[in-house]
């Protein structure tokens, strides 16, 4: 299951974002949602855990911790929706 992570700074660095979560676990994949013509971060990714186990407890864990003055919304990521 991959988790969606929202309210993240969009001031930090990616390996500063990303070292965050590689200390709470290894991470199987990490993906930045870019504003879709400028390209710039917008403070959200999807993000998934090598062990699911791992993926249940950020549910838990992260859901609320603090990062750079920010508290983490995490949730279950939802699939895309097919566009038409």
């Amino acid at each position: 299951m991959k988790l969606y992570v929202a309210n993240i700074s969009p001031t930090p660095s990616k390996s500063e974002i990303r070292k965050f979560f590689e200390d709470f676990a290894e991470i199987r994949s990490l993906v930045w949602i870019t504003r879709k013509f400028a390209g710039y971060f917008i403070g959200q990714i999807l993000i998934d855990f090598v062990n699911e186990a791992d993926n249940e407890r950020a549910l838990t864990e992260l859901n609320g911790a603090e990062f750079q003055g920010r508290k983490l919304w995490v949730r279950p990521a939802r699939p895309r929706s097919a566009t038409k």
